[in-house]
């Protein structure tokens, strides 16, 4: 077959193909935009180490790359916990340069699911900071989760909360485990299977009034030479019954036209309903408003003052209410003035 073009027909094709010629036929990519300074850039900010086992010497390198045209300081590395270290890394990356910071695992202290971070501190303007993450699952041959059983007591009111811990026995054998002993008899121990040789629950009973702090071990034979003696924790701590925030009130200097009000909220603790009234201010002009928030629980006590107030030189002000609660038959909560700022220093 012959084909034949007119002499305007061919030019206009030739002319198409060199636009497709300017486009597509050289094949080089538009060059990058310089990057001013430096710039951080990780190739992952997480690392899963998958499932292991506690005596596993667990280390992973995160690479880091500078992205800019002026070296990168890397200035500090930090870890949430004690159980990852930092090793030597590469404190400076040239341009366009890359570095490594070596990061260690122990998982002894660990078990079952945990994610760790890791705080990067550099000089990148742009990305001062970064955090890094990992993560493991570490399965132990008996798995006792919580490791510690918190507890927390209302101060002057009995208590009979209790808390369950899960005993899980991974062992390819059957695991029997003897009666639990406690070292506190606040703690009282009571173990339940849950499936004969493979599954158990310790539930920990926190009695009677105890003191501010209190702490306890609960000991737990078991029939397996690995496993040995299991340990779990127990903690309580005294709660108050009733808790005012802020503990004082806190004015400006000088207060202004527009004087502002001042909020403070009480939140009772203890399992009877409180009732509050008589919520005063001991200065002429100052008015209080008491809002329940949540009958019983919750309550804001708004301090209104009147414009340009000042408190008077000598005197001591307070907010004071009344509670139904016998151990806290009167409040009081101070307020008291900033000092004012120094008059700034004249230039000669």
């Amino acid at each position: 077959m012959k084909m034949f073009f007119r002499a305007g027909a061919w030019g206009g094709m030739a002319a198409m193909l060199a636009g497709w010629s300017a486009v597509y036929g050289q094949g080089q990519p538009a060059p990058e935009p310089e990057v001013k300074g430096p710039r951080i850039q990780f190739l992952e900010t997480s690392h899963d180490f998958g499932t292991v086992q506690p005596t596993d010497k667990l280390t992973y390198d995160f690479m880091v790359t500078n992205l800019g045209n002026a070296v990168l300081e890397i200035t500090d590395v930090t870890s949430s916990c004690g159980c990852t270290t930092i090793g030597a890394w590469d404190r400076t990356v040239p341009a366009r340069g890359t570095g490594k910071i070596p990061v260690r695992l122990d998982p002894t202290a660990l078990w079952g699911a945990t994610t760790k971070s890791i705080a990067v501190s550099c000089n990148d303007p742009t990305h001062r900071g970064e955090t890094l993450q990992i993560h493991v699952n570490v399965l132990r041959d008996v798995e006792v989760a919580p490791q510690t059983a918190h507890f927390i007591q209302v101060e002057g009111e009995m208590t009979n909360q209790t808390r369950t811990v899960r005993i899980l026995n991974n062992l390819a054998e059957p695991l029997t485990l003897q009666p639990p002993e406690s070292t506190n008899p606040n703690f009282v121990p009571e173990l339940r299977t849950v499936k004969e040789g493979k599954e158990y629950q310790l539930i920990i009973t926190c009695l009677g009034k105890v003191a501010e702090r209190a702490q306890g071990t609960i000991t737990i034979p078991t029939s397996s030479r690995k496993a040995g003696v299991l340990n779990v924790s127990a903690y309580v701590m005294r709660q108050p019954a009733i808790a005012v925030t802020p503990a004082s009130v806190s004015l400006p200097a000088n207060l202004n036209e527009a004087s502002p009000d001042s909020f403070v909220l009480l939140r009772n603790y203890s399992v009877s309903p409180l009732q509050v009234s008589d919520a005063t201010v001991n200065a002429a002009g100052v008015t209080v408003q008491t809002v329940v928030a949540d009958p019983g629980k919750f309550f804001n006590f708004r301090i209104m003052f009147p414009p340009k107030f000042r408190v008077p030189a000598g005197e001591s002000l307070e907010l004071t209410f009344k509670t139904s609660h016998p151990r806290y038959p009167v409040v009081r909560v101070p307020i008291v003035e900033q000092a004012a700022a120094p008059p700034a220093a004249l230039s000669k």
